[in-house]
């Protein structure tokens, strides 16, 4: 689906976005500080605090072609 009936920029089974190096090293550490407590890492609680940013962890069903 693209707007002004334009063709959409990646095939249907486009392997990776243009700007990403399917190549790249994986792996590491992603560490981030945050201030205040929590005491679950559900984000979808009804009660208590989850910990900051924990929504990071979940990805999009759909992305924006660039």
């Amino acid at each position: 689906m693209t707007l002004y009936d334009e063709p959409p920029k990646y095939p249907a089974d486009f392997k990776h976005f243009d700007y990403v190096n399917p190549d790249a090293p994986k792996g590491g550490t992603f560490r981030q500080a945050g201030f205040g407590g929590f005491d679950s890492l559900n984000p979808f609680i009804n009660k208590g605090v989850p910990a900051d940013d924990i929504g990071l962890i979940y990805d999009t069903l759909a992305r924006a072609s660039l």
